[in-house]
């Protein structure tokens, strides 16, 4: 599994603190050879390079699993009006910043989708007819531990999440058989609340993709957007 935090930016990285330099995930090391901490997003070449490493893997594993947080940290204190970008994070630059507060949340939003799109695009263009399952972790919402509207409402987050994530999801633009006629299935959860159950034939497994954000305190102090 991955934990990618991709930048979109090409500015370079920001120094590392002494408390910084060697921060890891204690599941997995330094965000498994994708990224490696805070101060460490990866940017694109990085994303390019795992990801065809992972292509010229022979026998190439039977799926790979994407275990949250696509999006770079501090993406909506980079992309607020009066935020430093130089602070952890440097700013998209394709993302202007509206003058008006009202209007930094869906900056927000925007950015972290179309970051979505771009690591989606980065593994479709590698890994054809492979299957790739994402879930989302705190930092793929529109806002860091910020949930979507309602469960029951359909947000416009899911559904262009989703769009994202099905390319992925079916087989990186060559459907398998596997999963041919399951979209409707998968769209009915993840449009409610971005989780999902998809069943595969080769191999012979049951994906079942929690949104394990519904259950943390944190984001539940936060609210909903």
């Amino acid at each position: 599994g991955w934990d990618i935090h991709l930048r979109m930016a090409t500015t370079a990285r920001p120094e590392p603190s002494p408390t910084s330099s060697n921060s890891t995930h204690s599941s997995g090391g330094a965000h498994n050879g994708v990224g490696a901490g805070k101060m460490y997003d990866t940017d694109q070449p990085l994303l390019r390079s795992a990801v065809q490493h992972y292509a010229e893997q022979q026998p190439r594993p039977q799926f790979l699993l994407l275990i949250g947080d696509n999006i770079m940290h501090g993406i909506a204190k980079t992309l607020r009006p009066g935020s430093n970008a130089t602070d952890g994070a440097a700013a998209v630059p394709s993302a202007p910043v509206h003058p008006a507060a009202a209007m930094s949340q869906t900056t927000v939003s925007l950015a972290s989708l179309a970051t979505e799109f771009s690591v989606a695009n980065a593994l479709c263009s590698r890994l054809q007819s492979h299957h790739v399952f994402p879930v989302i972790g705190n930092n793929d919402l529109p806002d860091d531990w910020l949930l979507p509207t309602s469960l029951s409402a359909n947000s416009f987050w899911y559904r262009a999440l989703l769009t994202a994530w099905w390319r992925l999801i079916s087989g990186c633009d060559h459907i398998s058989e596997s999963v041919r006629g399951q979209r409707e299935t998968v769209s009915r959860t993840f449009h409610q609340g971005g989780f999902y159950h998809v069943r595969l034939n080769e191999p012979a497994v049951d994906i079942l993709a929690l949104n394990t954000v519904l259950w943390c305190r944190k984001a539940r102090q936060r609210g909903y957007s």
